[in-house]
């Protein structure tokens, strides 16, 4: 001990008994010790029940953190179950991918269609592993631009699976977290019945346009308000405009010759339609040159139901029957002309449209064989009902050679059956009509004569 620092009364002592003065130094720190063993004993038996404490406590609460855990582990464990389980039972691909477009993971159709049995086995990959190079590509470059540009994009595209190619729409949103991309999910759907209804949807549309374009007749599409928004190339030719879409948009009532016509017009059909009844009228439209024009008009409704629904329009056919009406006039003028001329003559006349197969009887041809005009139906039938079996035969074979210019007239002696119940010997003569400007035979017109009383 340095000597500065031992105190001076000891050094005395110490010079005059050495030993003395170590014996009392020495129970002085014994007693000091002793006080301090005296003064940690308590500490030590309290601090030895703390930690006996502790170590008790430590145990229940690992053992408690350990149940905690093995609980989370389970709950983890189901909860993955049950989103593995709800992944693959989508009926559509899903996976996620990381920045470097690598799958983290897939549900099983994804797997499936990737050619693979496990999930597990399609992780870490990429899309040059699974697909056809092309397709890789394309499937890159798409998840490149979602992570660039951190939207959404939708693709439909064709993919070609273990199986078979498959149209596929796929929705690639991307993945952040705290506003940072950090990778792209998929959602891809077969689409392949969808797409091939709809490739055999627009062929069927286009086929319905060309039939509509190209039909001999005329067509338009009228809304229910009778708005003109659909017309073919022929109908324009009929109305006289160069091209349909010069009448897109036209009221009906520029087709009509008057106002007073438009709305009779639409009184007249507007019901019959409406129940589901198809439409034929013969009626005059005007042109765009302000002329009008014979047609025979088809309409049906569009909706299909009964009463229709009116509002979804009417599909109308148009044919030019101009040259028809005509010869109907003609046709009327020369039978008038004929009546007069013949039946002055007390002869009955007949006259067969060769075209239509209508025929028309005078009157004076009915009451030759005792019926009013209104007793016998203008048909063929007629006829055929009245001559006797054994004439009619010979009857058809000469209007055969007749009209197949093997024979130059046409004469021929028939009985009849009358009203009576007698028969009346009837001479028949006929001439042909043709058309002038290709010789077709149109028209039979021909006379009887009662010639009983010179049989007898």
């Amino acid at each position: 001990v340095p000597q500065e620092k031992v105190p001076t009364g000891f050094l005395t002592f110490f010079a005059s008994d050495p030993d003395a003065a170590l014996k009392t130094a020495y129970r002085k720190l014994q007693a000091q010790a002793k006080a301090v063993v005296a003064l940690k004993a308590p500490y030590e038996d309290k601090a030895k029940a703390a930690y006996e404490e502790y170590l008790e406590l430590k145990d229940v609460y690992e053992a408690e953190i350990q149940k905690k855990r093995e609980e989370l582990q389970k709950e983890l464990e189901t909860k993955e179950h049950y989103q593995r389980a709800l992944l693959d039972n989508f009926p559509f691909m899903i996976w996620l991918k990381d920045e470097k477009n690598r799958f983290i993971t897939v549900n099983q159709s994804m797997t499936k269609a990737c050619g693979f049995d496990n999930p597990n086995d399609v992780a870490g990959k990429t899309d040059y592993d699974i697909w056809p190079k092309e397709l890789a590509a394309l499937c890159s470059k798409d998840d490149t631009e979602v992570l660039l540009s951190g939207k959404p994009k939708i693709v439909e595209e064709p993919i070609e699976t273990v199986k078979r190619q498959i149209w596929a729409e796929t929705y690639k949103p991307p993945v952040s977290i705290d506003g940072e991309v950090i990778g792209t999910v998929g959602y891809s759907r077969d689409i392949t019945d969808r797409k091939e209804l709809e490739i055999q949807t627009a062929e069927s549309e286009k086929s319905l346009r060309d039939i509509f374009n190209n039909a001999q007749s005329g067509l338009m599409y009228i809304t229910g308000d009778r708005i003109l928004i659909k017309a073919n190339q022929r109908l324009a030719d009929i109305l006289g405009y160069e091209s349909p879409n010069e009448m897109i948009g036209f009221s009906m009532r520029k087709l009509h010759l008057t106002e007073e016509n438009y709305i009779e017009y639409g009184k007249m059909n507007f019901d019959t339609l409406r129940n589901g009844v198809k439409r034929y009228i013969e009626y005059e439209l005007c042109r765009k040159d302000g002329s009008s024009i014979w047609c025979e008009l088809s309409g049906k409704a569009i909706d299909d139901n009964i009463p229709a629904d009116m509002s979804q329009g009417v599909l109308w056919t148009i044919n030019d029957i101009s040259e028809k009406v005509e010869l109907k006039k003609e046709q009327a003028f020369l039978q008038e002309r004929l009546s007069y001329a013949i039946e002055g003559n007390n002869d009955g006349l007949w006259d067969w449209n060769l075209e239509t197969n209508e025929i028309y009887y005078s009157p004076r041809w009915k009451t030759m064989l005792g019926y009013e005009d209104d007793e016998l139906e203008n048909s063929l039938a007629t006829w055929e009902g009245l001559v006797n079996p054994d004439d009619k035969a010979i009857v058809l074979k000469k209007i055969e050679k007749y009209l197949d210019q093997d024979s130059d007239n046409f004469e021929v002696e028939i009985r009849m059956q009358h009203k009576d119940g007698h028969e009346v010997f009837i001479l028949s003569r006929a001439f042909l009509l043709k058309r002038e400007n290709d010789g077709t035979a149109i028209r039979l017109v021909g006379t009887h004569v009662d010639i009983t009383q010179a049989k007898k």
